[in-house]
């Protein structure tokens, strides 16, 4: 894939564990961001409730940024939102506990600046996935189906991750469903998710894999990573600034991993729109490059439409 190299990325994801930096260095973190250009940042992990969180909004609002904050599902009532923040109600980890409460969902979305629903489609959620489409159509907001979060959790996510069988489950939850209750926007990081849902439909959000790129991670300890699926150190931002990193030869390594194709992806006719899928969960799970997407069923022979 031919990438144009952005000087920073776009989006970054940042996670916070509370205690493990002090108040004053999620600031400077905030300031690194801001000061590098990214446009969009979304807040994971404690940021819901850790008292820190106010300033670095606000440090991060001091640059032009509105930063979206991502809030569990199951914290939803105990969450504490600064203002200047549009938040992401994260059903992930409430789905996998087996619990859910449409009706808590409606009111937290009603009396919050809740903006979107968002669910990691694991292979157990799979099955969810079109309820959670209804049920925002219903409530008014849009749905983020993210990349999986390997960077917080490689141990605890990584036998979760869904590979090419397991598609068979959603696109059977997806027979006869009304898509007209859907919400008008829906961002599906996989390409082959989005494919279910929307069977040959372009879509804006994202072009083959951009870990590198347009989209970059920050762990709790400020260690940059590619993206949030791929762990993989780029250095800290407490030692360099963010266009530093971004310059540096662990970045120069993504790009040209990300300009191979994958092996036998020559002859398919989904390269043009996948061009070798994620490449991250491929190296962190299947242990190296030249592999498929981990959704990829195969190749694609020209003339045919699935």
């Amino acid at each position: 894939m031919a990438i144009d190299r952005l000087d920073a990325p776009i989006r970054l994801t940042w996670t916070l564990q509370s205690g493990v930096l002090a108040p004053s260095d999620l600031e400077v973190l905030a300031r690194r961001i801001g000061e590098a250009g990214v446009f969009f940042v979304t807040l994971r992990g404690d940021f819901h409730r850790d008292p820190a969180t106010p300033a670095v909004v606000e440090v991060l609002r001091s640059f032009g940024l509105a930063p979206v904050l991502v809030v569990p599902g199951g914290a939803a009532g105990d969450a504490c939102l600064p203002q200047g923040v549009s938040v992401h109600l994260d059903l992930t980890d409430q789905l996998l506990e087996g619990r859910h409460a449409p009706d808590g969902v409606g009111r937290f979305c009603r009396t919050t600046p809740c903006s979107a629903l968002s669910l990691v489609p694991l292979r157990p959620l799979l099955r969810q996935v079109p309820g959670i489409l209804a049920l925002a159509g219903q409530l008014g907001v849009a749905v983020h189906l993210p990349n999986v979060p390997l960077v917080d959790d490689v141990d605890g996510l990584a036998p979760l991750v869904p590979r090419a069988s397991d598609l068979s489950v959603l696109a059977e939850a997806l027979q006869n469903v009304d898509r007209s209750v859907w919400p008008d926007q829906i961002v599906a990081h996989d390409l082959f998710v989005w494919e279910l849902l929307f069977p040959g439909r372009d879509r804006e959000h994202y072009l083959g894999c951009q870990a590198g790129n347009s989209l970059a991670h920050l762990a709790c300890d400020g260690t940059l990573h590619p993206c949030i699926s791929w762990p993989l150190p780029l250095g800290s931002l407490f030692d360099s600034d963010l266009p530093t990193l971004w310059s540096g030869a662990g970045r120069r390594a993504v790009l040209e991993s990300l300009a191979q194709t994958p092996d036998g992806c020559h002859s398919c006719r989904m390269l043009p729109r996948c061009h070798g899928g994620c490449r991250g969960l491929v190296q962190t799970l299947a242990g190296e490059n030249q592999a498929p997407d981990l959704l990829c069923a195969g190749p694609v022979p020209d003339g045919n439409t699935s």
